[in-house]
């Protein structure tokens, strides 16, 4: 049996927030996470590490949009 390995998934987000009045660009970014997990001898284990490190990175990359959402809309 082979000893696990972990293995990185790293997940960007692009986003734009466009006032619908007049089409101008209020707020935009490129966001970026790093989600580590560790890789098994088990695929079924492997893919559920995979998927969790997907939804976690997904999950912080709306708490920072939200977070420079709202700091542009505010200023």
């Amino acid at each position: 049996m082979a000893a696990p390995n972990s293995a990185v998934l790293v997940a960007t987000a692009t986003w734009k927030l466009v006032r619908i009045d007049d089409g101008k660009v209020v707020s935009s970014g490129t966001n970026s996470i790093r989600s580590p997990y560790e890789r098994s001898s088990q695929r079924f284990s492997t893919v559920r590490a995979a998927r969790d490190a997907q939804i976690r990175a997904a999950k912080n990359l709306a708490t920072i949009v939200r977070g420079q959402i709202a700091a542009d809309l505010v200023t």
